[in-house]
């Protein structure tokens, strides 16, 4: 879906925005799909995503995705080496070690703290998911009318600096502000990071498989080194790990600020 919308889309950065948009639908959805089923009817929300997958690849059969082989350029089949497509692959990587993080922890972390009861505890994902979609929304409106590198790079201090206020209050209501401003402000990263890309990496099956495999090793490692700081020390002090990566994404940002005015990219 990714590749389609790299050689598609007009507008990278709108197409992406919404495209990632869905998936927070998606993610927002599912959970009330999986509590209206049931634990004895647990194989429906099973069988239901399977359907959605199986009419998700029917309708690739019949996209206009380019398979001309030999229209594309030689070193189109290898692993690129263009600096600022590894810029972008690590920002989206730094990107998915905090998402993950707070979608795997962020309600044991309430939980454990005591800030919430547990049936508030509990909402605070979907909160995030719908904070995320509105932000998506946004920023699909936004990218067309702001420089895209600068908007990523206010975007990643935002984030930080509203994790920072969600891991740090021990307030109910400062940290719900913290909620609202993580999902908000890291709703649009990894789609317009992704925009900014090359058109000749956006459209290649290989190069957008590898910035997405890269990127997705964040979203596998840091939830457990999380889980190895909450067990060592407590949960608490593993949240706050998150914002070395975080911080990390913010450096890249800067770095890509400076880098794309130097090297402008084609996209």
């Amino acid at each position: 879906t990714n590749v389609g919308v790299g050689q598609y889309a007009g507008n990278k950065a709108v197409g992406l925005n919404l495209l990632h948009g869905t998936f927070a639908v998606g993610a927002f959805l599912s959970p009330f799909v999986v509590i209206l089923c049931g634990p004895e009817h647990w194989r429906v929300p099973a069988i239901i995503i399977a359907c959605g997958m199986a009419i998700a690849l029917t309708l690739f059969v019949f996209s206009k995705l380019d398979n001309k082989k030999a229209a594309k350029a030689k070193d189109d089949s290898a692993i690129p080496r263009a600096l600022s497509f590894w810029i972008n692959t690590f920002i989206m990587f730094f990107y998915l070690c905090g998402e993950a993080t707070f979608m795997g922890w962020m309600v044991t972390y309430f939980k454990n703290s005591g800030i919430f009861p547990t049936s508030i505890a509990n909402t605070m994902s979907s909160l995030l998911w719908i904070m995320i979609l509105i932000g998506r929304l946004a920023c699909a409106s936004l990218s067309s009318k702001v420089n895209k590198n600068y908007l990523i790079l206010a975007m990643g201090v935002l984030m930080v600096a509203f994790t920072v206020l969600m891991v740090s209050s021990t307030n109910g209501i400062l940290v719900v502000i913290g909620v609202l401003g993580v999902g908000l402000f890291m709703s649009g990263i990894y789609p317009t990071t992704l925009s900014t890309m090359e058109k000749r990496f956006n459209q290649s099956t290989v190069a957008t498989g590898t910035c997405i495999a890269t990127a997705t090793l964040g979203s596998i490692i840091m939830p457990i080194i999380v889980g190895n700081v909450a067990d060592a020390v407590s949960i608490n002090t593993g949240l706050k790990v998150v914002l070395v990566p975080l911080v990390l994404m913010v450096l890249l940002m800067i770095f890509k600020v400076y880098y794309s005015k130097r090297h402008p990219v084609t996209e």
